[in-house]
């Protein structure tokens, strides 16, 4: 589920949800290389919530964009045996850009 908004010319940004599942549940979880060969772990990965939000500084040259995106470990990164122990996974960004 994404919502988009754009409420003038110089901002525009997007909230999204996903809900995250493993195909099978004895699937390699992307790069991360956690697995539970047994399948006790469950499929369920977790929830992923992202936003984005971009303000032109300067209209067509100058543009500032900030993000953050989380995922909320569910069954999977919780019990399986190669899990992470440090929580759950956020990410927090900025980005300047010059466009000439």
């Amino acid at each position: 589920m994404k919502l988009d908004v754009k409420p003038n010319a110089r901002w525009d940004g997007f909230v999204e949800y996903k809900a995250v599942w493993l195909a099978q549940g004895k699937d390699v979880m992307d790069r991360s290389g956690v697995v539970d060969p047994s399948s006790r772990a469950g499929r369920f990965v977790g929830h992923q919530v992202q936003l984005r939000g971009r303000y032109w500084v300067i209209p067509r040259a100058l543009r500032l964009e900030v993000g953050s995106a989380a995922l909320f470990h569910g069954g999977f990164l919780k019990e399986a045996p190669n899990a992470p122990d440090f929580g759950d996974t956020r990410y927090v960004y900025t980005d300047l850009t010059w466009t000439f």
